[in-house]
């Protein structure tokens, strides 16, 4: 399992510069029931192999013990896309909360559990989303 960060703003600084000489695609899309995700692929320069970068969802709903809230993240670590398609599997070794997420560049699932980071600044305890659709369009 790899690990994920919630402190977007760290994790974007860190991938930035190694995307310097890469070709970028940038993908946007919604959440069913609500939500939404965000993400890049990129191919390096001379190189036929892509991956996905940069995986962020935000406002995704979640029910966790104190109730009803909604959560975000973002995915550190590029994820081979490997026919069109990706896995992410990913958990956080400081909240113990875990993040699946399943697709192609157009279409998935997200599925996310444990104590997770809940809008607007708090932390939700023995939450899950339960397994949710996304879908994606690049622009």
């Amino acid at each position: 399992m790899r690990k994920f960060v919630i402190p977007a703003v760290l994790a974007l600084a860190l991938v930035l510069p190694a995307q310097a000489a890469a070709k970028t695609k940038h993908y946007t899309g919604t959440v069913a029931p609500s939500g939404t995700i965000g993400f890049k692929v990129v191919q390096k320069k001379h190189s036929k192999k892509k991956s996905v970068a940069g995986f962020n969802f935000a406002g995704i709903p979640v029910t966790c013990a104190e109730g009803a809230k909604t959560t975000h993240g973002f995915v550190s670590f590029p994820v081979k896309l490997n026919k069109g398609k990706f896995n992410i599997v990913a958990s956080s070794s400081v909240t113990g909360a875990t993040l699946e997420i399943h697709g192609n560049l157009g279409a998935g699932t997200i599925h996310i559990a444990g104590n997770v980071p809940v809008d607007p600044s708090g932390s939700g305890t023995t939450c899950d989303t339960g397994l949710l659709s996304w879908t994606a369009h690049r622009g």
